[in-house]
């Protein structure tokens, strides 16, 4: 059923079958893309033993603990405005295609990131030493407050976006934003 498409989203899942694990597994193996936003129905352990760990996990990154405001709290952090270099985010580093610094951000999942990429994988370097492992996590795009927000890694010839916040209104008001949808694409 997966065949057709080039894109899976899971937004809010708590929690997926085991041969459900396995089709997405294949299907981003095979070159498909995954995109998964966390939010309040998610299991966190069943995440982070079975999607974040091993050789062939599919999240870039363990989900850690819930940051932002509690309950009725709307204390927001935004999306660090910089010079993008990832071809997803490129078309924000004009202004005038909208600035994701505007979005709100009240909760979200940190995000075990560890030794994270900060770059493009086509990114230039003077040694191939100081070149970041492909499997290593790309952090995309940060927080106000330094936690990852939007983190991508390879899995065989597919892609995996992981974002620390939910794609509905409940936890930030980035889908009422007027960039969302050229985001999402």
């Amino acid at each position: 059923t997966l065949a057709p498409s080039r894109l899976v989203v899971l937004a809010n899942v708590a929690q997926l079958s085991d041969p459900t694990v396995a089709l997405l597994s294949e299907f981003v193996s095979g070159g498909g893309s995954l995109l998964v936003f966390a939010g309040n129905k998610v299991n966190v352990d069943w995440y982070n033993k079975n999607l974040s760990s091993g050789s062939g996990r599919l999240l870039p990154s363990p989900l850690e603990a819930l940051a932002g405001g509690g309950a009725g709290e709307r204390t927001a952090t935004r999306i660090v405005a910089e010079r993008f270099a990832h071809p997803a985010l490129e078309i924000f580093n004009d202004r005038a295609n909208g600035n994701l610094a505007d979005a709100e951000i009240w909760k979200w999942y940190r995000l075990g990131v560890s030794k994270p990429r900060e770059e493009p994988e086509d990114a230039q370097h003077d040694s191939p030493a100081l070149a970041p492992g492909r499997d290593a996590p790309l952090v995309l795009a940060r927080l106000e407050s330094g936690d990852p927000l939007l983190v991508e890694h390879r899995l065989g010839e597919g892609l995996v976006v992981q974002v620390a916040t939910t794609c509905g209104p409940a936890w930030t008001n980035l889908p009422m934003r007027p960039f969302y949808v050229p985001l999402m694409q």
